[in-house]
């Protein structure tokens, strides 16, 4: 979760002419599937450092259900980061018009989801994507972490063996090819801009709203 935190202060830090948080003063962060809350407690605490007092960093968790809501409010509670971690709400990112609603609350410089899109059906990624352009602002990133496939191929074997034991469990889950997030991005008007390469095989991907010119 450490090299996801620093990760994220190298994107804020890289797209911040983009994103516009430091013109408003406030980094609004929106987390999908937040499961334990490990996540929000260490990334908000480093945005918050990186950034300093001038730009508070508001981090909005979420997950499918209540039943993990005790536990990210423990981990916002040992991480010291009470104050930056909003309440949970519930977000099922499958269902269609979630970001208009989440949006009516406030609007998004980022949106972070880790290790969901390949453990969910695809719908669920549609959905992701769908709702990123709904309730981020324009120059917002969604910023998608966890194993992908590059234009169907998918390596190293380690992967492909994980990829394998996912659709035995469940024939609609299985790691994601970029090709096709990126199709689905360019359908809901957004692009993916960016793929950084992290730990154990994992990626970062960043899809952008683009900003009107």
């Amino acid at each position: 979760k450490d090299v996801i935190s620093k990760v994220l202060v190298e994107v804020v830090a890289k797209y911040k002419d983009d994103t516009g948080h430091c013109q408003r003063g406030k980094l609004d962060v929106l987390e999908i599937a937040s499961g334990t809350g490990q996540h929000a407690a260490s990334a908000s605490a480093a945005l918050a450092a990186a950034l300093g007092r001038g730009v508070p960093v508001r981090w909005q968790p979420s997950d499918l259900t209540e039943e993990k809501f005790s536990s990210i409010a423990a981990w916002a509670g040992l991480g010291g980061v009470s104050e930056s971690v909003r309440k949970a709400v519930v977000i099922d990112a499958s269902t269609k018009g979630w970001g208009a609603r989440a949006r009516q609350e406030r609007e998004y410089e980022l949106l972070f989801c880790a290790n969901c899109v390949h453990i969910a059906p695809w719908n669920v990624a549609q959905g992701l994507i769908q709702g990123a352009a709904e309730v981020l602002g324009q120059g917002g990133l969604l910023c998608l972490y966890g194993p992908f496939a590059f234009d169907g191929v998918l390596s190293p074997e380690s992967n492909v063996a994980f990829d394998r034991w996912l659709k035995e469990k469940d024939p609609s889950f299985g790691i994601r090819d970029v090709a096709d997030l990126r199709a689905e991005a360019q359908r809901s008007g957004l692009q993916l801009v960016e793929a950084i390469a992290m730990p154990a095989n994992n990626y970062m991907l960043l899809v952008q709203k683009p900003l009107r010119r």
